[in-house]
């Protein structure tokens, strides 16, 4: 099955750097062999003016299975535009174009899963990012009736090759947060962050946790 989806990147490198460049690199090699757009925002105009972009990039889909953000990211929001003050009225916007059972949202962006982890030699299970910009969002759609993942980074890092990433469902329950994917400082973890050193690093988010799993064992 053919899943439909757009992803988004910055237009513009911060200072001194080659952040915007690489965002883009990563993001065409996703939408690679994928029926899936990318877009390119103004990460230089006003934070409402990026969010205007976003949703006018989508206004005219229908029966989105996914949407990708490649940008910067912390415990508030992304460099698109959306912080955790725009996320009910964007998921109730969002909800009419995409499909509503089994949508997914990848936020390959830093710290959007964040857990209160101050470095990776920190990672007790916390609050599984509770409260945070990831977690936000996939309540926020589940509340709306979505059937719902929204995967996110716990730390900074690559924007791909992070490994510390978390996956919400939704709940009604505020105390429940997202589950490690892998879960660090376990027998698998060394073979999990080789494994985000390949292509499969895009194809994770349209796995079960079973078959991530099984790949992670076969690495």
């Amino acid at each position: 099955m053919i899943m439909r989806g757009v992803a988004f990147a910055p237009k513009y490198d911060s200072e001194g750097l080659k952040d915007a460049r690489e965002f883009q690199s990563e993001a065409k090699l996703f939408v690679s062999g994928r029926d899936c757009q990318l877009r390119i925002f103004d990460n230089k105009a006003p934070m409402p003016t990026r969010l205007a972009e976003v949703k006018q990039y989508l206004a005219n889909e229908q029966s989105l299975d996914y949407i990708a953000f490649f940008c910067h990211g912390w415990a508030d929001g992304i460099q698109a535009g959306l912080r955790r003050k725009d996320v009910r009225e964007f998921a109730a916007w969002l909800k009419a174009r995409i499909v509503p059972k089994k949508f997914r949202v990848l936020l390959y962006c830093c710290s959007t899963a964040e857990d209160g982890i101050k470095s990776t030699d920190d990672l007790a299970p916390g609050t599984g990012g509770e409260g945070g910009f990831a977690d936000k969002l996939a309540d926020e759609l589940w509340f709306l009736g979505v059937d719902v993942e929204v995967y996110g980074h716990v730390t900074a890092g690559h924007t791909t090759r992070n490994p510390y990433v978390r996956r919400f469902t939704g709940s009604g329950n505020h105390a429940k947060g997202g589950e490690w994917l892998v879960q660090p400082k376990t027998p698998y973890w060394s073979k999990w962050v080789k494994l985000l050193t390949t292509k499969y690093r895009f194809d994770y988010p349209f796995q079960t946790e079973a078959e991530v799993l099984s790949r992670v064992q076969s690495t």
